[in-house]
């Protein structure tokens, strides 16, 4: 049995079946072919196609949030304020932070300078004040911040502000 290749003992067994029978095995290998081909190659790539479609659906809405984000923290030019003094620059910085309820004094400090004292102010809304400020040129001189006694995120303290780099 061992004596002849593989191949002619499936040829002889091809040739032993009747038309009918040779009709079902060449179908039920041509089924097997699609099949294998569908699992193997076709369904793996679809499989990808569609992570990758779910990936780009995310990545668009990344992207369209981190647009809103960088209309929503552009810098605001020194002069947005009417007469381009630093305590209106000031002044108005603090209205756009959310920081007017907690301002007790905003006062000129020369001619380049500013004081603010601040009570009950949002840390995070002073630190967006400060980089819009920043950014419009104006820098810290000094700074003192002192936690409530709450915890809850709000300082008291004091800025010392100047404009110019």
């Amino acid at each position: 049995m061992f004596d002849r290749p593989p191949f002619d003992i499936l040829l002889a067994r091809w040739e032993a079946l009747g038309g009918r029978e040779r009709v079902a095995v060449a179908a039920a290998a041509l089924v097997a072919t699609v099949a294998i081909l569908f699992l193997a190659v076709i369904e793996p790539v679809l499989a990808t196609r569609d992570t990758l479609r779910a990936e780009v659906s995310a990545l668009s809405d990344d992207a369209a949030w981190m647009r809103d984000a960088a209309v929503r923290i552009s810098p605001t030019p020194v002069n947005s304020t009417g007469d381009g003094s630093l305590l209106s620059t000031v002044d108005a910085s603090a209205q756009r932070a959310g920081l007017r309820a907690a301002v007790r004094r905003l006062q000129s400090d020369g001619s380049d300078g500013v004081r603010i004292t601040l009570d009950d102010a949002a840390f995070d809304a002073i630190v967006l004040m400060l980089g819009e400020l920043r950014d419009s040129g104006v820098r810290v001189e000094r700074m003192t911040l002192r936690r409530d006694a709450a915890g809850d995120g709000l300082v008291d303290g004091s800025l010392s502000l100047r404009s110019g780099a």
